[in-house]
């Protein structure tokens, strides 16, 4: 069978030179394709050079580890559009992605920012649709459940990458994943759901 037709959820990552829509600029998008099991069909990772003007956020470069140097040499936002909606149309064809993502509002919203700039968020609506899957509101029901019961938390903090979080909860080794790069946290992101997915099944069962 053709991995293009078992294509069936789409992992987002992004980085960003601050946390503000407004204000801040892309620099990094990055995704896995995945079929109907979780298994990997197809990766990219692309650096991005911002439209101007956008401010950068000191905090965010250290923790990025993106120069000046490097964001300049990225791809332009109007490359990048193309560039993603090409791959969407090419690898759903028939059936829009399920998206993945930890805590998706904050790269959704960067994404449709960039395309909004080059008019185009009809564009990027169309081949993504509406269905999403996010690990931080996953833990966050789980919480829910825990407090409803009068029962400790389990994801005390729903980070992916603070110290206390959602690797070190779930028993994550710091060292697979490049944390803050946007293919690495695609990559710690997928271990979660596929951890999460099987730890609620033993919960429930």
């Amino acid at each position: 069978m053709n991995s293009i037709q078992t294509s069936k959820y789409l992992l987002v990552d992004t980085e960003t030179t601050g946390l503000l829509l407004t204000q801040n600029g892309l620099i990094q998008a990055a995704g896995l394709i995945l079929d109907d099991e979780l298994n990997e069909i197809h990766r990219f990772c692309i650096d991005i050079c911002p439209d101007k003007p956008f401010e950068i956020n000191d905090f965010s470069l250290k923790m990025t580890g993106f120069t000046l140097e490097r964001i300049r040499a990225g791809i332009s936002y109007q490359e990048f559009c193309d560039y993603f909606l090409s791959l969407v149309k090419e690898y759903f064809p028939l059936e829009k992605p399920t998206l993945i993502a930890q805590f998706l509002p904050f790269d959704y919203g960067f994404l449709h920012n960039v395309f909004g700039k080059r008019n185009m968020e009809f564009e990027l609506c169309e081949v993504l649709g509406n269905d999403f899957i996010d690990t931080k509101c996953i833990v966050n029901a789980l919480n829910l459940r825990a407090k409803l019961a009068n029962q400790k938390l389990p994801y005390p903090i729903t980070s992916l990458s603070k110290p206390g979080g959602l690797k070190d909860i779930l028993g994550i080794e710091e060292s697979q994943f490049v944390a803050h790069d946007a293919l690495g946290d695609c990559e710690a992101t997928l271990e979660v759901l596929k951890r999460l997915i099987n730890s609620t099944i033993v919960d429930a069962s």
